[in-house]
């Protein structure tokens, strides 16, 4: 109350980050929010809920999730007088976007189908990633096609393997989807759902009444396969302190995001979540169209909030034990070690190695590759030169890297720009 009545803004109550819980379960198809996108989580009470968080830039976002198991192609016809039924699932909720600045082209839509491992989170948009939309459409590969009916809350849609893969509205087969799929040699297929704005049901044959509303004889639940015909999806670290949070530190267009991209290619067994306004980005499109082609608009809105998305997904990873790669400039100390030590981060920082630095900076003085005007509107900023320093070991950085050149060298580099 003195607070208010000096005028003084009320002191913010500190956010309280709860680890999600991993599933118990080791043997049964369940969602895996560990192998989802970080704005997806699970009801408390519904295990087989996904309820996104849609708050600002997140509402324009796709989000993705695996289930814990996948199944090999050897599992499709271990019974030719059978259907194996992937999964079946419904819109619960279509969540409102009434917060964003602009109104946004399908607010509400939802993708369900399956998809490799080694697969993007994003279903549809990419190879080896195949669905069905809310829309009435198919998609693999980025190539959207109208398919079937569209389908709205309570509506029960089915995914049953067979040689064609078909899709069920209700009960009602929308015919043949996609033909010919060539999986790759000791891949595994996984059940897939990607959601935007819309809270879904998804059965796997274990929730409460699932096989009883779905009592065909011919149709068999993923949970009924045995241990050999399915593998399990990669686990989350044991704890906190066996992950990482790697940290890009360099100026704009030296290489950052070729160097990341490059490593989580060389490097799958450890499993990163990158973090940067490109994945965000990519996230969103629309239909499969890029965010930049489709939007209609002040394009700086979009920037904005995907600037809040990006704040809040820091907020988020704190609830889940991954190794994290955090891709943005972080050439400003102050910044650095705000993002490590706000509130949220201070979940993160129990991390093994709280944060490398990666200071990919090769370009940092002639800046290649840069077109000319960027140049001297970047060095022109004289207030973000005047406070950039180089990373060095602390209490929030366990250890930097230097990927190119040597730290000396970096360091006359920064100095002469800083004084140019």
């Amino acid at each position: 109350l003195f607070e208010v009545a000096a005028g003084l803004k009320p002191k913010r109550k500190e956010e309280v980050i709860v680890e999600e819980r991993i599933p118990e379960s080791t043997e049964k198809f369940e969602i895996d929010f560990y192998n989802g996108d970080l704005h997806l989580k699970g009801s408390p009470t519904e295990d087989w809920v996904i309820d996104p968080d849609n708050q600002d830039g997140l509402a324009l976002m796709w989000g993705g999730v695996r289930s814990t198991y996948g199944i090999f192609p050897s599992s499709f016809s271990f019974v030719k007088a059978f259907f194996l039924l992937f999964l079946n699932f419904q819109i619960i909720e279509l969540l409102p976007t009434k917060h964003l600045p602009f109104d946004e082209l399908d607010p509400n839509d939802v993708r369900v189908g399956f998809s490799f491992r080694s697969a993007p989170l994003v279903l549809g948009e990419y190879p080896g990633s195949y669905c069905y939309t809310s829309l009435g459409k198919r998609a693999n590969n980025n190539i959207f096609s109208d398919y079937g009916d569209s389908f709205t809350i309570g509506d029960v849609i089915t995914l049953l393997s067979s040689c064609s893969n078909l899709f069920w509205k209700n009960s009602e087969s929308m015919g043949p989807a996609f033909t010919n799929i060539t999986v790759p040699e000791n891949e595994a297929v996984y059940p897939h759902i990607c959601v935007k704005n819309c809270r879904v049901s998804v059965n796997f044959g274990t929730f409460p009444g699932g096989e009883e509303e779905w009592n065909n004889p011919e149709w068999i639940f993923p949970n009924s396969l045995s241990c050999s015909q399915t593998e399990r999806a990669p686990l989350p670290p044991e704890s906190k302190s066996d992950c990482t949070v790697l940290m890009m530190v360099g100026l704009p267009s030296v290489g950052k995001t070729t160097w990341v991209r490059r490593y989580i290619r060389e490097h799958p067994s450890e499993n990163w979540t990158l973090i940067s306004a490109d994945t965000i980005l990519a996230a969103m499109k629309v239909n499969g169209v890029s965010r930049n082609s489709s939007h209609i608009g002040r394009w700086d809105m979009v920037l904005g909030l995907v600037g809040k998305a990006r704040n809040r997904l820091l907020s988020l990873a704190a609830r889940r034990r991954r190794n994290y790669i955090l891709d943005f400039t972080n050439c400003d100390p102050d910044t650095r070690k705000k993002l490590m030590q706000q509130r949220h981060a201070r979940h993160l920082r129990q991390n093994r190695g709280e944060g490398t630095a990666a200071v990919p900076i090769e370009t940092f003085l002639e800046l290649k590759g840069v077109s000319g005007h960027y140049v001297v509107d970047f060095l022109a900023n004289g207030s973000f030169l005047a406070v950039m320093e180089m990373p060095v070991v602390s209490e929030f950085l366990e250890s930097v890297i230097y990927v190119d050149p040597a730290m000396e060298d970096a360091q006359i580099a920064i100095d002469r720009i800083a004084n140019s």
